[in-house]
Order: structure tokens, then C-alpha cells, then sequence
């Protein structure tokens, strides 16, 4: 379909952005077919500079079932149903995508946006069948639009596997792992056995415990790295992206709607941004940047 034109599964293919750039490491898009989504945040960040809108955003939020939510959806728009873990997800298209073949991984039924431990099973079991595929995740009050459980998916290459991962124990099934320089305080798990899983698991829960949001990003490598977010985003970060940075900017993909906040973006500034995004992951084995 054309764009725009009725029935369309996605506003536009964020494959063929004309515009990027490395900034180091990271990877920067140009892209104001992405400022047609709407931005309440934003807007509410415009309409009174002075109050963050994630301030007092509970992570662990009931779904509100009067809201929009993946149910709500035409059929249409589902392109495939899917068993994972003994539980139904769909895989449906995002609609105004940041990364290459994005799609979102839904879950069946009417779950809050916070993930579990069959959650996890679910995506390390689609990402053991979908060789090349990364997933990021948004907690509610970490970049999260819709509080019903779903995860981000891309085929493209995450800038956040460049950096080395070092492992804390010669045990490489179960430690704890971090990335070599990486600018934003992060733990790190493989996600690929069953103890990776579970640690992950216990950091993940450590962050509901503290109503810390958070992002997750599950590697093509068989990692996992969990992103323990400030309630408030720095002024900085507001001044120079202008929106709550979500699991692909956590994972170095940062996309711009406007030629000045692309220029704007380069390396010292991302670092600058990714640092201050993060407070000290509360688990027992979290990792320094």
C-alpha cells in the first residue's frame, strides 16, 4: 500500500531511511517519517518544561484495560500466531519503526508491560529459532507507550555488540557479564541457559521491588543487558533528543525527526546521554560501565 493509504501495516520502512551516520560506535538515523507517531511525553514535556512526565510512573502499573491495548488491534494486523513456552504470543508490525524488519512480539493475553519468567522463556526460545533477530524491551516508565506486555524485535545489527563482553566468573554458562566501556551502568546475564535466565530473572525483579523502570536488550550473542533507569531523563537528553530514550537508544541506535537534533548527535553527546540514562543496576552482580 502507499503510504498513508488505508490498511497499511507500517507508515513507512525505516530500512530505507536516506539519512545516517556513525557516531562512533553508535548509530544515528535521520528520519521525520517517525515524528507521525503521536508523543504524549513529549507534549506534555513541551506544555510544562518543569515536570517530567516519567516522574511518578509506576513500573509495575496494573493494565488498564479501557486504554488501547495489542487486543484491540484489526486482525489484519497480525502476521503470525505463535507458541512460545506454552503461551500464545502474536508478532504484529510496528507501525512507525526505528530499526530494520521491526516487529513486535505480543503477548496473548492481557498482561502489564513487565517481564517475567515465562516472558523470558518466550523470547530466548523465539530468539533460539530466529537466528540474527535481537529483542529490546521497554518497561513501563522506560520508553513504554502501551502498558501491554510486548517485546521489540529487529533483524539489525545493535551498536551495543560492538563492545567486548567480559565475563566476571570462568563459568561462562552462569556469570555475570558486562560490556568493556560501555557508557551506561548496566548486569548482564547469558540468556541462553537456564541459571543465565534465572539471574536475569532476579535482576529484573530487583528493579520491580525498587518501582525502578527499565530496559532490556537480548543480543544476537546470547546476552542479556538490563538498563535500570533514573525516573527523570536529564535535561541534557531532553535538550538534545527531545524524547524518553527507550531500548534502542539503550542499545546505541538513536533516531532523529529533525536535521538539528541529528547534527546534535555524536559521539561525547550519546556517551553523555547513556550515562546519565542509568542508575547502578540493584542486583548483587551488576556491572560498572
Amino acid at each position: 500500500a502507499e503510504p498513508g493509504s488505508a490498511g497499511q501495516l507500517i507508515a513507512y520502512d525505516a530500512s530505507d531511511c536516506p539519512t545516517t551516520k556513525l557516531a562512533g560506535p553508535f548509530k544515528c538515523r535521520l528520519d521525520a517519517r517517525r515524528n507521525k507517531k503521536p508523543n504524549p511525553q513529549a507534549a506534555a514535556l513541551a506544555a510544562d518544561p518543569t515536570v517530567d512526565p516519567n516522574a511518578h510512573v509506576d513500573v509495575t502499573a496494573p493494565v488498564d484495560a479501557a486504554k488501547f491495548n495489542f487486543t484491540k488491534v484489526n486482525p489484519l494486523e497480525v502476521l503470525a500466531s505463535v507458541h512460545l513456552a506454552g503461551e500464545r504470543y502474536s508478532l504484529l508490525p510496528n507501525k512507525f519503526p526505528v530499526a530494520d524488519t521491526h516487529m513486535l512480539l505480543v503477548a496473548g493475553t492481557l498482561e502489564a508491560q513487565r517481564l517475567s519468567a515465562p516472558s523470558i522463556e518466550a523470547i530466548a526460545e523465539l530468539l533460539a529459532r530466529c537466528d540474527g533477530f535481537a529483542a529490546s524491551f521497554n518497561s513501563w516508565g522506560a520508553a513504554a507507550s502501551i502498558n501491554h506486555l510486548h517485546i521489540h524485535l529487529t533483524d539489525e545489527s545493535l551498536p551495543l555488540e560492538r563492545f567486548e563482553v567480559v565475563h566476571s566468573d570462568a563459568d561462562d554458562t552462569t556469570a555475570a557479564v558486562h560490556l568493556l566501556g560501555y557508557p551506561a551502568a548496566h548486569a548482564g546475564f547469558c540468556y541462553r541457559t537456564a541459571a543465565g535466565r534465572r539471574a536475569l530473572l532476579g535482576a529484573i525483579d530487583e528493579c520491580h521491588e525498587a518501582r525502578t523502570p527499565y530496559n532490556v536488550t537480548f543480543t544476537t550473542k546470547g546476552y542479556a543487558f538490563v538498563f535500570a533507569r533514573t525516573r527523570t531523563q536529564a535535561e541534557h537528553s531532553w535538550r538534545t533528543y527531545g524524547e524518553r530514550l527507550g531500548g534502542f537508544e539503550m542499545a546505541g541506535i538513536f533516531t532523529a525527526y529533525q536535521q538539528e537534533t541529528y547534527c546534535a548527535l555524536d559521539e561525547a553527546s550519546i556517551k553523555t546521554m547513556l550515562g546519565a540514562a542509568v542508575v547502578q543496576p540493584p542486583v548483587a552482580h551488576a556491572a560498572d560501565a
